[in-house]
């Protein structure tokens, strides 16, 4: 799989939205990044914790393009408990795993970049990642509801 670079000081505005409204249901996770010098980028999320293989993807992804005809870069990325092959071929599968790689690789090389609050947000969510990842199905309404979506965060550099 080709690997996307993009600079964190490259960003002009970042902008987070949960449950993002397509007209037909609601993409988990939408990020759109405005760069000073290599136009908009959108990244969409897709995350299926107990769910399999979800048929709105490829709805999903029409709607994004529809929303941002103009943005240089579209990535859809179907994260799961395991690496399952989305129905869309569009999207890109990803693990929770492989997150949780990432993030403790990011955590390890990146030390002196990261400040103590994101590293102190990240170890968490390594956390959840885990107990998630690694556990069966909960039974518990209480534990479903600590996996609820955030609210829609933007960011400033």
């Amino acid at each position: 799989m080709q690997q996307l670079k993009l600079m964190p000081w490259a960003f002009g505005l970042c902008e987070l939205c949960a449950e993002w409204g397509t007209g037909n249901g609601a993409l988990d996770l939408l990020i759109r990044i405005q760069t000073f010098d290599d136009g908009e980028w959108v990244i969409a999320i897709e995350n299926k914790v107990w769910a399999s293989k979800p048929r709105q993807l490829k709805g999903y992804r029409e709607a994004v393009e529809r929303a941002f005809p103009a943005a240089k870069c579209r990535v859809f990325i179907f994260l799961s408990r395991r690496d399952q092959g989305p129905e869309d071929k569009a999207w890109l599968s990803a693990s929770y795993k492989q997150v949780r790689e990432e993030l403790k690789t990011l955590l390890n090389e990146q030390k002196d970049l990261i400040g103590p609050e994101p590293a102190v947000l990240i170890r968490h969510y390594l956390e959840i990642l885990e107990e998630v990842s690694m556990s069966p199905r909960p039974n518990c309404p209480a534990r479903e509801n600590s996996l609820s979506k955030p609210p829609t965060l933007h960011l400033k550099p």
